[in-house]
């Protein structure tokens, strides 16, 4: 379960923030999930609750918000999305396998503008966090 470690860096992340700025309170945690990350969004939400507890996290609102795959041709210079359809329909195995070697993204997407299979991923097998709302010392 890599929700685990995940919620782990989140929250490794916002403790850094706050002991870096005259930070009070944080109240919400928005977290960007690229599809291409393979994350079980219900496990990282159970995961960071129940890791926040006693931590700068415990009590905030933790919101996600899903980055749909952006893909480049190298040849050509084109650059298209993918839908959580189209990823949703790949087989487990070729799921796991652009997750963990974004080089095989050219075996299963080629361009639609030129056909060439010289594809890259751009965006969306990250986690990140994106916004911290927070109560700051003296608000």
């Amino acid at each position: 379960m890599h929700e685990t470690s995940i919620a782990a860096g989140i929250i490794a992340i916002v403790e850094d923030t706050v002991k870096r700025e005259d930070i009070v309170r944080v109240l919400e945690v928005e977290v960007e999930v690229g599809l291409l990350s393979l994350v079980d969004l219900e496990s990282l939400r159970f995961a960071l609750e129940v890791m926040s507890k006693n931590t700068v996290l415990e009590g905030a609102r933790i919101t996600f918000k899903t980055v749909e795959p952006l893909l480049r041709c190298s040849r050509c210079g084109a650059e298209w999305g993918l839908s959580r359809g189209e990823i949703e329909g790949l087989d487990d195995a070729s799921k796991i396998a652009l997750h963990m070697y974004p080089e095989a993204v050219a075996r299963l997407f080629r361009c639609p503008r030129c056909g060439s299979s010289e594809t890259e991923i751009v965006s969306g097998r990250d986690v990140r966090v994106s916004k911290l709302r927070v109560e700051e010392k003296g608000s």
